[in-house]
């Protein structure tokens, strides 16, 4: 039988959690918790509850993950319908995304995407119970992957709207040099 030894990061803190550059955030659907991103590569879990004698609301810490190589720039909860664990999404600054437990934390499955990423975005089709991880940057089109896998889908490919070729100055007329409206080459036209 052979075994492959990972090191497993252990962190402890007491009233106060670890330095933490925050860098992105996202909240669950249900509002029982919000997870935060750091430039250091780090993402945290937070708790949301309210204290029942003073009805103040309490945030705290819950769990500290490690494995990002470089900067996390976008987060999503990813909803499971098949039990009550939720998952987290995270886009790195280097083009990698992750996806996470959101009980544990443990780093469940990862793909590095080529192109210039910007955000991720979790898409709920409630109706098939379905949800799809939605991401964008600089190309022209939205690149969804499966929640599970990782694996990219066909692409949205976004073409020019049609409201911009039709947008129309609201300045005054004396404003002549205003622009009044975009062609399809998005170029101004006075």
């Amino acid at each position: 039988m052979s075994s492959i030894q990972m090191p497993v990061p252990i962190v402890f803190w007491g009233q106060r959690p670890p330095s933490h550059d925050i860098s992105c955030i996202s909240s669950s659907d249900e509002k029982k918790g919000f997870a935060t991103g750091s430039r250091s590569g780090q993402i945290c879990l937070w708790d949301i509850s309210k204290d029942r004698t003073t009805e103040k609301l309490k945030v705290r810490p819950r769990c500290l993950l490690f494995g990002s190589s470089s900067a996390v720039i976008s987060l999503c909860f990813v909803k499971n319908w098949s039990d009550d664990r939720d998952h987290i999404a995270s886009l790195d600054q280097d083009g990698t995304i992750s996806l996470w437990d959101g009980k544990d934390g443990a780093c469940l499955k990862y793909a590095k995407i080529p192109g210039k990423h910007r955000g991720i975005k979790c898409l709920l089709r409630v109706r098939y119970q379905e949800c799809l991880i939605a991401c964008h940057g600089r190309y022209s089109s939205i690149l969804i992957l499966h929640p599970y896998t990782l694996e990219v889908r066909p692409p949205l490919l976004l073409p020019l709207p049609l409201w911009l070729v039709v947008a129309r100055r609201c300045a005054p007329s004396s404003l002549d040099t205003a622009p009044t409206g975009l062609s399809k080459s998005a170029s101004w036209a006075t």
